[in-house]
């Protein structure tokens, strides 16, 4: 009876790691395709720069290295931490939380760019319009820049790697610029839309395209699919660095259930895009088909 029942649990024990598995695995797929279309079709002059376009490409390589890179590793640790001991993987766990970190937080600051973007461009729209490709250009090097310190950081706090710093500064590093961030980006849009809401529209026609609003659109929808979906996984986070009583009362299931939230933000981005954005659906179509013909834009 005993055996019998050890059997059936430790079967239905692999068949959930392995959906999970399956799960994620999917989901890493779907971002590697989908953001490189999102990147090839941006890549092209047909699309707008302007508006968060650049911002959109750095956004989009970033989530590509979420699916190609930071997926696949949590899903072999899935995987492992279940039929391996946990000191065998303790160097690939580190390695890849350096990884996660780097790609996540380069997404955060992208989208906060994109915020102040939208906001500058309503606060101040002659010099948003001849603006030149070097702002973006920097602001872009120093996104991936810092990005690149909080995983210094993590390396110099662990104790098996250099422990060079105090364990829990990474902790609070991290939790600082997320949260900063995250204020940021609401702030900014707070700020955005109660500016637009008392501007004279026929000002606002004059400063932005149709194409360039759907754009804006776009990229506000963008955000606020980034706050809800990164939110649980990270409020998650807070609780069990700062107070260890969570780390053995939480859910397994609702941890990898915010996971999955988390990095389903990098596949849902180019969904937006094509929903949101015609230019973006005929640029996809045309990748395919060469000889379609265009849609007549509404």
């Amino acid at each position: 009876m005993n055996k019998s029942t050890a059997g059936a649990s430790q079967a239905i024990n692999h068949l959930w790691v392995i959906t999970w598995c399956t799960i994620y695995g999917i989901v890493a797929a779907a971002t590697v395709i989908g953001n490189s279309l999102t990147i090839a079709v941006f890549s092209k002059k047909k699309l707008p720069r302007k508006c968060g376009g650049y911002f959109i490409m750095n956004l989009a390589v970033a989530d590509f290295m979420v699916g190609a890179l930071a997926l696949p590793m949590y899903i072999y640790i899935v995987y492992a931490f279940t039929y391996l001991p946990e000191r065998n993987i303790l160097t690939f766990q580190q390695v890849y939380t350096v990884v996660d970190v780097f790609t996540g937080l380069t997404s955060v600051f992208t989208l906060a760019s994109i915020a102040l973007e939208r906001l500058y461009g309503v606060l101040y729209p002659i010099q948003y319009h001849w603006r030149g490709k070097r702002v973006y250009f920097v602001t872009i090097i120093a996104m991936w820049a810092i990005s690149a310190t909080a995983s210094i950081v993590y390396i110099l706090s662990t104790r098996s790697l250099l422990y060079l710093l105090p364990e829990a500064t990474f902790i609070y590093y991290l939790t600082v610029i997320s949260v900063l961030s995250v204020l940021v980006i609401c702030a900014a849009y707070v700020v955005f839309g109660l500016r637009v809401h008392f501007w004279n529209k026929s000002k606002m026609e004059m400063v932005a395209s149709k194409q360039e609003k759907r754009l804006a659109a776009a990229l506000f929808i963008v955000t606020v699919v980034f706050v809800l979906t990164w939110t649980p996984f990270h409020v998650m986070n807070i609780l069990v660095n700062f107070t260890k009583l969570y780390m053995y009362r939480m859910p397994v299931d609702l941890v990898f259930f915010g996971k999955l939230l988390h990095y389903s933000n990098s596949l849902a981005n180019p969904a937006i895009y094509c929903f949101k954005i015609p230019e973006f659906r005929i640029a996809i179509r045309l990748m395919f088909c060469k000889n379609w013909v265009r849609e007549t834009r509404v």
